[in-house]
Formats: structure tokens, C-alpha cells, sequence
């Protein structure tokens, strides 16, 4: 063999080498290589910490009071301590909050033209009170509760009769005003 054969040889040999090195590396950038070791098997449990938490809904429909018929357009404001929102019912008298309220006591009012202001209390539970016997994390639980409303009109009827007023008294006392 050559001289300049060994030299090409050995060229070629640290060629390979240094690009070998290279490529197990990572190719120079930051990657982590999973060894097989730290791939999960069926009889392996992979735990991964999650923060669950209660997001929840409230929604119902929102009714006249003499013909039950459910009314449109009714505004119904909500509120807790921290924070408040608001709604209109649709065509078919239904309204809903967003579905993401956290736990606690929700106050509602529901307010139409014409009708009494009705106020309501709707309760989304706590993590605690929904968590799954064995305690274990069950990720996000979602929870819907129904606030249903009666609204009654405000119109009136007046009976009776009217009087003229009688003419004041030769004192000018009012004669409807009580004896002393």
C-alpha cells in the first residue's frame, strides 16, 4: 500500500469518527436522548401532576307567573366576591353563563320591564365535595347547576269609586280630616 493510500485511509477513518461523534451527540444542539430505559412499559405507571379544579355552568329558563310563558329579553346579572357577568334570555326564555365559574355561591338577578326584579342563589361545589372517593386526581370536573325563574307582571287593576271633593267647611277645615 501506498503512502498516500494509508494517509486516505486514515482521512477517511477520522472522517467517520468526527461525524459519528456528531450525530450521537445531538447534532450539536440541546436535545435530550431517551435512552430505551426511560421509555414507560404496560407495567409502568407514569404519575404526572396536574392541578384539578371545579369549572362550572349555571343556566336555566326564566317564566311569567300568571301564563308560564317564557319570556325573552330578560337581562340576569350574576356575582360572586370575585367576579360578576351578565346575560339576556333568548327567544325561548333560556339563558346561560359562561362555562367557567369556580366554586362557590353565585348571586343572580333577573330583570325584565314590566315585571318584579326576582333575585336567586346557585351553589358550584368545591374540588373537595366532587373529588372521586379514592382521592385520586380526576383531571378538570365540570359541573352544571339549573336557576329557574318565575317573574310576575307588574301590571294592576284599580276598582272603585271616585268622589267629588266636598267643599271645605265654614272654617275652611277639610271635612275628610279625623276628629281630634
Amino acid at each position: 500500500m501506498g503512502r498516500n493510500m494509508k494517509f486516505l485511509l486514515l482521512l477517511a477513518i477520522f472522517a467517520c469518527s468526527i461525524t459519528a461523534a456528531f450525530f450521537i451527540s445531538g447534532c450539536g444542539d440541546d436535545s435530550t436522548v431517551i435512552e430505551s430505559k426511560d421509555i414507560p412499559t404496560n407495567d409502568t405507571t407514569v404519575v404526572i401532576e396536574t392541578e384539578d379544579r371545579v369549572i362550572g355552568t349555571v343556566h336555566g329558563t326564566v317564566a311569567g307567573s300568571f301564563d308560564d310563558v317564557r319570556l325573552a329579553g330578560v337581562t340576569v346579572n350574576w356575582s360572586n366576591q370575585e367576579v360578576s357577568g351578565q346575560t339576556t334570555t333568548d327567544a325561548n326564555g333560556l339563558w346561560t353563563t359562561p362555562a367557567d365559574l369556580g366554586s362557590g355561591n353565585y348571586e343572580f338577578l333577573f330583570k325584565r320591564a314590566g315585571y318584579t326584579d326576582i333575585r336567586g342563589v346557585a351553589y358550584i361545589p368545591t374540588l373537595e365535595e366532587v373529588r372521586r372517593p379514592d382521592n385520586q386526581p380526576a383531571g378538570d370536573i365540570y359541573v352544571s347547576e339549573v336557576l329557574d325563574a318565575t317573574l310576575a307582571p307588574l301590571t294592576g287593576t284599580v276598582t272603585g269609586r271616585i268622589y267629588t271633593a266636598l267643599p271645605a267647611g265654614k272654617d275652611g277645615a277639610d271635612p275628610m280630616a279625623a276628629d281630634d
